[in-house]
This record gives C-alpha cells, structure tokens and sequence, in this order.
C-alpha cells in the first residue's frame, strides 16, 4: 500500500527559472503531446501550469506539484520528463511516475489531514 503525503506550498519557480536562464536550458514544448501519442497514458495529456500527483522515489504518493516544464531524453528514445516546483525542481521526474493530473476544482486535501492555509 502506498503511503499519501500532501504537498506543501512550497513554490520554487522562480528557482527554477533563475536555474534555467543561468544554465542554458531550453523547453519550448509545453505540452506532452507534443513529443509523444498521450492516448495511451493514463492520466492522459499534461502540460506547464498543471498540478498532478506522482510517487517519489521511495513509493509515496505526494499531491499537488506543479509541472515547471516538459523535457523529451536526448540520449534514450521514449523517455520523457517533467521538472516539478518542488525541492528539487533541477532533478526531473519520468512521466512513469505520474499518478494523475489534479483538476484545478478539485481538492487535494487528504482525509484526516488538517488543510493548509
């Protein structure tokens, strides 16, 4: 059974994007299905601005991180990212990670954990 933690608020996107500028990088995709067949995924399309669940690498599922950006692997055909306002929003996460997208309406909160205001 996998454990449920609730994000935080914590917002690193302007971490993120001072990392961007100074490093380089490029994401002019903003949506997955621009790199890939999304049909097939079960949280379907994704893009920037969208707010999902995904397990980290200790098989939690953690809610409520926002997608930064969407990158496809130079190196290994098919593998595609996401970086997350989160901590360690430089480390992207495999879409194999993803849970699902939270509908902007829906609420995140978890049962029998006090909402953060």
């Amino acid at each position: 059974m996998q454990s449920k933690f609730l994000a935080t608020k914590l917002e690193h996107k302007k971490e993120f994007l001072t990392w961007v500028e100074k490093g380089k990088h490029s994401f002019p995709v903003q949506r997955l299905s621009e790199l890939t067949d999304v049909t097939k995924l079960p949280f379907g399309d994704i893009e920037v601005g969208d707010t999902i669940e995904v397990i980290n690498g200790y098989g939690h599922l953690l809610k409520g991180f926002t997608v930064l950006a969407i990158e496809k692997d130079s190196i290994e055909k098919g593998n595609f990212y996401v970086y997350l306002d989160w901590d360690c929003y430089w480390f992207p996460k495999n879409i194999n990670y993803i849970v699902r997208k939270v509908e902007p309406t829906e609420d995140i909160a978890i049962d029998g954990v006090e909402k953060w205001e």
